[in-house]
């Protein structure tokens, strides 16, 4: 980090350059793009985008943000104030919270056919004694770019394909809405699958699962269908109605989606389905490979239907495929952002013993991984999406107070857990399992966050 004047009006500038493994055509061709600002969000930042006007490539185009500022929102919009083609760009605010915030990018092309890029800020912040925070925070954001942009182009580099339409359900969930701003940022036509009727547009589909409310011949077409969505298991008690609500949305619209696509003229090559390590059940210390037959309970069973429910279009010849998906982390959602507020107040805690095991993966490696499965088309069945090293909860809570520089004292027993969760106590808090990537890492499949400590630099602030 280059620090360059701080000035007697408060206008702080400064600069960070890295070098990226590609060259300066590609890097900028990828900046130039206005997909590239959904990537580029830390997960610590609240901002939703509103629109984008104009052609990116041109002087004048305008990104439409909404920042949450605390319990306040700003809106803010950016400007393209200059562009030199392969070269640099520079956007302003034209409205928004600062008193003034202008980005410069600028591509250097190095001997090696390779290039740096150097991202100049200048800004003055709204009150004077906020310079100091917001300047650590624009630098920790610089730096965490560099890092996602590296890794991005490294990720799509490793592909020759053409460009895909892939039709994605749940792309405003967690994971749904990293991947398809990956997708985008890729070159790939991106499709949502939507129950809203509000957002039909030429790249939704609306359904309504439910009512029986679906054209089928707006499913034509699609090389791929990724589909994630899926009710919240931890978003409620698990009483009779609320579990009968989580199957319904899983297995049923699951098996309703598949017979859809049994149904067309040209049904999709690939599906991608979600599915959970929770098919393992409670297995101690036993190490879990896509091969380990599946457990007991709630979770088990539910997994176990919901796979099953895309038999029919396997039957046809789609390859199909079955996420079973960790313990994602992500400070912008999911467990993590929910226990994130408590252990930053130094409240975290270990539950029950601490030594069931947890199987975990980075949101990061999650959109990675589904993209090399996307692309290996060896790839089929049940896949593991766990980072290689699982961790105990007890370690799992140490490492992130130690990332959140905050002490760990507590400890909540299985008696209270009981008392206030019943079922949902055992299945999702106190079952261990120790899932392994296996057929990831058999195909060639490389994590960039495979270690804990890895995973929360990636996505705390703190670090």
């Amino acid at each position: 980090m280059v620090p360059k004047k701080k000035d007697s009006k408060k206008t702080t500038l400064f600069s960070l350059r890295s070098k990226i493994g590609r060259s300066s055509g590609e890097v900028f061709d990828w900046l130039i793009q206005s997909s590239r600002y959904k990537r580029l969000i830390p997960p610590w930042e609240k901002v939703e985008f509103l629109s984008f006007e104009g052609d990116p490539r041109a002087v004048g185009f305008q990104v439409i943000l909404k920042i949450k500022i605390g319990s306040f929102s700003r809106r803010m919009i950016i400007q393209r104030k200059e562009l030199i083609e392969k070269e640099s760009f520079t956007d302003v605010q034209v409205q928004g919270p600062f008193k003034h915030w202008e980005h410069i990018h600028r591509i250097h092309s190095t001997s090696d056919g390779e290039c740096e890029i150097e991202d100049e800020i200048q800004f003055a912040a709204p009150f004077p004694f906020l310079h100091s925070r917001i300047e650590k925070r624009e630098k920790r954001k610089i730096e965490w770019q560099h890092e996602r942009l590296n890794n991005d182009l490294q990720v799509q580099s490793r592909y020759e394909a053409s460009r895909l339409r892939i039709l994605v359900s749940g792309s405003k969930g967690l994971v749904g809405y990293d991947l398809c701003s990956f997708l985008q940022s890729a070159g790939h036509q991106v499709v949502s699958l939507t129950r809203n009727k509000g957002n039909r547009g030429q790249d939704t589909i609306f359904w309504n699962p439910k009512s029986g409310e679906i054209g089928k011949e707006d499913f034509e077409d699609f090389d791929a269908v990724i589909h994630l969505a899926g009710k919240n298991i931890g978003s409620g008690f698990w009483t009779k109605k609320f579990k009968e609500e989580i199957f319904l949305s899983r297995c049923r619209d699951t098996w309703l989606l598949s017979q859809v696509l049994l149904r067309l003229f040209r049904p999709p090559k690939t599906i991608i389905c979600a599915s959970a390590v929770g098919i393992y059940g409670n297995r101690g210390d036993e190490e879990l490979t896509e091969e380990s037959p599946p457990g007991t309970g709630f979770l088990a069973n539910l997994c176990q239907k919901w796979e099953e429910s895309t038999t029919s279009i396997e039957n046809r010849g789609t390859r199909g495929v079955h996420t079973r998906f960790g313990l994602i982390l992500s400070s912008k959602g999911g467990m993590l952002a929910k226990i994130f507020p408590l252990f930053r107040l130094g409240f975290g805690a270990i539950i029950g013993s601490g030594k069931q095991w947890m199987s975990w993966i980075s949101l990061d490696d999650v959109v990675y991984g589904l993209y090399h499965t996307l692309m290996t088309k060896e790839i089929e069945g049940p896949v593991n999406f766990t980072a290689p090293e699982a961790v105990t909860n007890a370690s799992f809570s140490k490492k992130l107070s130690a990332a959140m520089h905050k002490p760990l004292f507590f400890r909540i027993g299985e008696k209270p857990l009981h008392f206030f969760l019943g079922e949902m106590a055992d299945e999702m808090f106190l079952a261990s399992a120790r899932a392994r990537p296996e057929k990831l890492e058999t195909f060639g499949y490389q994590f960039f966050y495979p270690t804990l400590d890895q995973a929360l630099s990636c996505t705390l602030f703190e670090l």
